[in-house]
């Protein structure tokens, strides 16, 4: 973990991420490690050197949520990067380093396309957008919501009509809060709005 962790933080300070994409996460394994690009990157390396006896499932899908995740960072500069690190590493509210706060919520991921979104909700960071709690408070949301749900998330922001199990889990995964109506539905059921941090989720997502 130990190095997994130094190794994100590295290539998130030395490393030129504007040619890092979408087609690169979406190559086969051996085209990865095969390709100029990503064999600089110090992340890929370690990756790839925790197995001794070749590179394990569990590693490969790791490995493409990395790639994916770093997709979303080509709009911040490696010194933009390295200078949001120290600023929240020198902050004793938060008792981890970055590198450990990021390998963790990859790890923790169920798909390839949630680490997008957490590529796109750190950049918001780095660019001060939002601040770092507002950043790990979205991605633990993230990580808990059913990804298609999303979609009806934004349903619900452009006034379309949602079932309301669905709202139920939104509500669940923090993305939807109560609204206070002064009086209750004839079912009984809360009357549900889409809460601060799913406002800020929508907007980032469509940046």
């Amino acid at each position: 973990m130990k190095e997994l962790e130094e190794s994100i933080e590295k290539t998130l300070e030395t490393s030129d991420l504007s040619n890092i994409n979408i087609d690169l996460a979406e190559l086969t394994l051996d085209a990865i490690l095969e390709d100029g690009i990503a064999k600089d990157l110090p992340i890929v390396g370690s990756i790839v050197g925790i197995s001794k006896f070749g590179i394990k499932v569990k590693e490969q899908i790791f490995l493409k949520k990395v790639l994916k995740f770093l997709t979303k960072l080509n709009k911040t500069t490696p010194e933009e990067r390295s200078e949001f690190i120290n600023r929240i590493e020198q902050t004793e509210k938060y008792n981890k380093k970055v590198g450990l706060a990021i390998i963790l919520i990859l790890d923790k991921l169920e798909d390839l396309e949630k680490p997008e979104i957490i590529g796109k909700l750190l950049t918001a960071n780095i660019k001060e957008e939002i601040d770092y709690e507002t950043f790990l408070r979205i991605s633990y949301m993230v990580q808990k919501v059913f990804l298609p749900d999303l979609k009806f998330l934004q349903d619900i922001k452009d006034g379309k009509e949602v079932y309301y199990h669905k709202q139920d889990e939104l509500y669940l995964s923090g993305l939807m809060i109560t609204e206070d109506t002064g009086g209750a539905r004839f079912d009984g059921r809360n009357i549900y709005k889409i809460s601060p941090y799913g406002e800020i989720l929508l907007n980032i997502i469509k940046s």
